[in-house]
């Protein structure tokens, strides 16, 4: 009797973690990749099929009405400025907010018209950060490094590290990868134990969370942080 008193407990103990952890505190849509380009079907590559695509993401996340906002995360185009235009266009039938964050092939586009990404993914800053319903949400810019820049400064950075990641040998050196710069990872530092800070001070209260969550085009690498997130080390 006792055992089965205990097999109970535990099983009844079990089924109100699993709910409590289950349950969404916030729940956002999420897409990318998009890489949209008015050009002609290329292999497995359907460019043109991209605007229907997301034309059908659009809607089935403004059929949640449970959605706080929606993020892209990056590659709205393939290449070519003006194909911008064109997914704007979808993205702004979205009645959730959208947010934005830059892909490598966002700067496949005319150098003339470089220093214009920013503005057609509705960014004042290419790094940023937010905070919804007690979560705060770290948007990191993984192309502030990039050979796609007029910035002869951060093309010369780029070829550094990347002449180092091919010495080594690492499967990650290709010049359509992108980076985090030093002034960046210093926000990103500060933010986060700005954050830290918070969080000890209002002691877990309910409206802050101890969990950040970092979105960037590329996936963070531990060790080469700095540059290149698109194979993990």
């Amino acid at each position: 009797m006792k055992n089965s008193f205990v097999a109970q407990f535990a099983l009844l103990l079990i089924f109100l973690i699993f709910s409590f952890t289950s349950f969404s505190q916030i729940k956002i849509g999420v897409f990318a990749d998009c890489q949209y380009c008015d050009c002609e079907t290329a292999g497995t590559r359907f460019y043109r099929n991209s605007l229907q695509k997301l034309d059908d993401c659009i809607n089935h996340f403004n059929n949640n009405e449970e959605l706080a906002f929606v993020v892209g995360l990056g590659d709205l185009i393939d290449r070519g400025f003006s194909g911008f235009d064109s997914v704007n266009l979808i993205l702004a039938k979205s009645n959730k907010e959208v947010y934005h964050v830059i892909g490598n092939h966002d700067l496949s586009v005319e150098k003339n018209q470089l220093e214009n990404v920013p503005e057609k993914l509705n960014l004042n800053e290419t790094w940023y950060s937010l905070t919804k319903n007690g979560w705060r949400f770290i948007f990191l810019n993984g192309n502030d490094i990039t050979f796609h820049s007029n910035n002869k400064e951060k093309v010369k950075e780029a070829e550094k590290i990347t002449s180092i990641l091919k010495a080594e040998g690492k499967p990650n050196y290709f010049d359509w990868n992108g980076g985090i710069g030093s002034t960046q990872l210093k926000w990103f530092e500060k933010s986060c134990k700005k954050q830290e800070t918070k969080i000890k001070k209002s002691q877990f209260s309910a409206t802050t969370r101890s969990c950040r969550l970092t979105r960037t085009h590329f996936g963070i690498q531990k060790k080469y942080w700095q540059f290149y997130g698109n194979s993990v080390v």
